[in-house]
């Protein structure tokens, strides 16, 4: 009978496999809350979302962001979007990051990369990709940081760009 209807054995064994896994959390340790010494608050590990509001350096570029991280025991993912404008360009941003806590005060360093799209007027004018160096401090609810793009490799008209920006950044 379970020849003749090899979807059904599929299922079972499946079912069978699942079962098997009762009781086993894979990440049960991202589950536990760790203390940060010199901070009040013990923090999730898990995850906590963020909205950012930056200034550019040296061209005074309002930026807005906002994003995720994705908390370790002395790191952190970080998953972001956002957008940079003055009147008539802009640039609209998405990118990752990886972070690593210098100590147990809540100053990180790290790095990722962002791909950008820049508009002028209204229409596209530029893709590229954007690797970037952030060092910072974190705090209960917000935190600050600084970020240094070493440069802006366009895909679409080429060009180096090299700029800081300050962000302020609320947890939500």
């Amino acid at each position: 009978m379970l020849l003749k209807h090899p979807f059904f054995t599929v299922f079972v064994l499946k079912m069978a496999s699942i079962s098997a896994l009762d009781g086993f959390l894979p990440f049960e340790e991202f589950q536990k809350e760790t203390p940060i010494e010199g901070l009040d608050k013990t923090y999730d590990p898990s995850f906590y979302r963020y909205v950012t509001l930056g200034v550019g350096v040296p061209l005074p570029v309002p930026e807005i962001t906002i994003g995720q991280r994705q908390m370790q025991q002395d790191s952190f993912y970080e998953f972001l979007g956002g957008v940079r404008s003055i009147g008539l360009m802009s640039k609209a941003f998405a990118g990752a990051g990886y972070y690593r806590y210098l100590n147990r005060d809540g100053y990180f360093i790290g790095g990722g990369a962002n791909l950008d799209v820049g508009f002028f007027w209204k229409y596209p004018d530029h893709l590229g990709v954007s690797p970037h160096l952030t060092v910072g401090k974190e705090y209960d609810d917000y935190f600050y940081q600084l970020d240094i793009s070493f440069f802006d490799y366009a895909i679409i008209e080429p060009k180096m760009l090299s700029i800081f920006t300050f962000q302020y950044g609320l947890r939500f």
